[in-house]
């Protein structure tokens, strides 16, 4: 009689493969994302920031493939070698079905992308299917596939390590300050002066009603123009550019944000993340809702942009190269302090609503509000009366009834006596005493390039946006606030001795979520030493041009690589443009990391929240 052979049973699925094959293929899958957004995002300051933030985004995303690789191994693992391999592939080949479903939807609407819950679904059933499709390969090739995994992962970790690596050299000395060549300027001091969101279109017909005639009498002795603008008109992207000459890809910073996890010392910028404007990291893979997940844990934080993420020297550092005392005062993304020649006080300035936190910190020494750290003191007599606590509401209704509200309507000054209010009256102090800190270094501390930064008029105009009807009349009045300001530096102008430069990073619409996403043009102001009032410009300027023009003026060489022209027909004798190689920017801080202030860190996000620039 003739034996049937009996056939081999078909082995069973094993959670342990599933789990073992969904770490391994999740790693893989996070290994190469991370090494993807490394090769992107040159934001991360050293080789061990950025192996850190790959070692979480890899470790992330192999706890989140651990479900996933036990689905895959049901599904794939009924085959004669059961093993991880096939259920790491499984989870390779669901990330390239929900790749391909988000790439097609970046390609019909790209601010989508990993945000809303409908394009995840959609990745997901992505994913489904490719998973599905490749069941008939993983049971016939699961130990060849169980390598390859294991090879993948292996190509993945020396991704990252030579991205970690990338950038990595060996710390060379800037060149000394007698090897740089002399150049001849035309003015002994010069005041780079910085309006936030100032435009022409606002400011016009204040200068025809006689409500700004300091700002008059400076336009009198020299020349006016629009500034051309780049987008997206983020403040830290745009004042740093102004500072540097150079644009957000040579000097690094571009958002308001960056994301830092535990035993980084520098964060991630995630710019691009709300309007699709330029992402740090790539859209249509893992890491960003990776990046988010660990947000929402907990394990990151968003901490305001520090001028630890700076790349390139700004003017005030290659002026000291060259022998020039410089004083700079609440210049966007200055904090922590850095070591000048000269002085300094960061943008965490102590009238902002948070700078009360920097109290014990200043006591120390530390902090990095100014450098040097006991210049604080010197500037004490300038600090407002309630520093350093925050005014009470009803201190804020007295600071504002007559600067800003006088004349109003009750309805309309009841309306503020709030937290508005109460941003409006930090506004307010806060461009005072940097307004006066300038002067005050000008004065006392021989200061030949000072770099002075006013952001009210920009914080005034988000509110504006909100409620322009009411708030209309109020912007009208802090601009009056400013020419007030203005009244000690047109004095300088008409002394003679000094260049005033005023700019503007963006003009306003007062539309859309944030006010100036398609802003027209920002202001540009040249008057005193060496300028030829009246003079027309050959084109209209850029962000680009002020360092140059202001380091020529100054009689310091420009550096090589800005594009920026130098603005030579606003001379009556221009200086030259005289390039020179300053060598490499190494930043020597005036505060280590771990001593930066979280409290105030905390308090300039709820600040940037208010004005729509992040979501917490």
């Amino acid at each position: 009689m003739d034996e049937t052979p009996s056939s081999q049973p078909t082995p069973r699925p094993r959670l342990g493969s599933g789990l073992a094959g969904g770490a391994l293929g999740g790693a893989a899958v996070g290994a190469l994302g991370a090494w993807a957004t490394l090769a992107a995002n040159g934001s991360l300051e050293t080789g061990r920031d950025r192996l850190v933030f790959g070692l979480f985004v890899a470790a992330a995303a192999a706890a989140c493939a651990l479900p996933l690789g036990v689905l895959a191994e049901l599904l794939l693992g009924r085959h004669r070698r059961p093993g991880p391999g096939a259920a790491a592939w499984g989870v390779v080949a669901f990330a390239l079905g929900y790749l391909a479903v988000e790439r097609a939807i970046g390609a019909v609407a790209p601010w989508r992308m990993e945000t809303a819950p409908a394009d995840l679904a959609l990745g997901a059933v992505g994913g489904l299917v490719v998973l599905l499709l490749a069941r008939p390969l993983a049971a016939r090739l699961s130990r060849p596939l169980a390598t390859a995994a294991l090879a993948t992962l292996a190509v993945a970790a020396l991704g990252l390590a030579a991205a970690a690596d990338h950038g990595a050299h060996a710390r060379s000395e800037p060149v000394p300050v007698e090897d740089l060549p002399d150049v001849d300027g035309c003015a002994e001091r010069v005041v780079l002066l910085g309006i936030d969101g100032a435009d022409w279109r606002t400011i016009d017909p204040l200068l025809e009603a006689g409500a700004m005639p300091n700002l008059a009498r400076i336009l009198g002795h020299g020349v006016r123009a629009p500034l051309r603008v780049d987008r997206p008109t983020w403040s830290p992207v745009l004042w740093t550019t102004i500072a540097t000459g150079v644009g957000e890809d040579e000097h690094g910073v571009s958002d308001f944000t960056e994301l830092v996890l535990p035993g980084m010392a520098s964060g991630l910028e995630r710019a691009g993340y709300r309007y699709g404007e330029r992402p740090r990291v790539p859209r249509g893979t893992f890491v960003v809702p990776i990046v988010e997940g660990l947000r929402e844990l907990g394990l990151a934080r968003d901490v305001p942009i520090t001028a630890r993420h700076r790349r390139a020297p700004a003017v005030w550092n290659l002026a000291g190269r060259a022998g020039i005392e410089v004083g700079v005062v609440n210049w966007y993304a200055t904090w922590p302090c850095e070591v000048v020649r000269g002085c300094m006080v960061a943008d965490h300035d102590p009238s902002d609503g948070s700078g009360h936190r920097l109290t014990e910190a200043v006591e120390d020494g530390a902090g990095g509000f100014t450098y040097p750290p006991d210049l604080i003191e010197e500037l004490d007599p300038l600090l407002p009366s309630w520093w350093p606590r925050s005014p009470s509401p009803a201190e804020v209704e007295e600071i504002l009834a007559e600067p800003l509200f006088e004349g109003h309507a009750e309805e309309v000054r009841d309306a503020y006596i709030s937290e508005t209010v109460a941003d409006l009256g930090n506004s307010y102090l806060g461009d005072r005493f940097a307004a006066e800190a300038g002067i005050h270094l000008l004065e006392h501390r021989d200061v030949q390039l000072a770099c002075v930064y006013l952001p009210g008029v920009d914080r005034v105009s988000h509110r504006a946006v909100v409620s322009p009807e009411t708030l209309g009349p109020v912007l009208d009045a802090y601009h009056r606030h400013v020419d007030d300001l203005l009244e000690p530096y047109a004095d300088l102008v008409e002394e003679g001795r000094t260049l005033l430069v005023i700019v503007s990073d963006h003009g306003w619409e007062y539309t859309g979520r944030i006010g100036h996403e398609l802003a027209p043009d920002g202001i540009f102001v040249a008057a005193g030493a060496g300028v030829r009032a009246g003079a027309a410009l050959a084109e209209k300027p850029h962000l680009l041009d002020v360092a140059p023009t202001v380091l020529a003026a100054l009689g310091c060489p420009v550096r090589q690589g800005m594009s920026g022209r130098l603005l030579a027909e606003l001379f009556d004798d221009p200086p030259a443009r005289v390039e020179a190689e300053f060598g490499p920017y190494h930043p020597e801080w005036s505060v280590r990391p771990e001593d930066l202030d979280a409290g105030s860190l905390d308090a300039k996000l709820d600040e940037l929240q208010r004005l729509g620039y992040v979501d917490r």
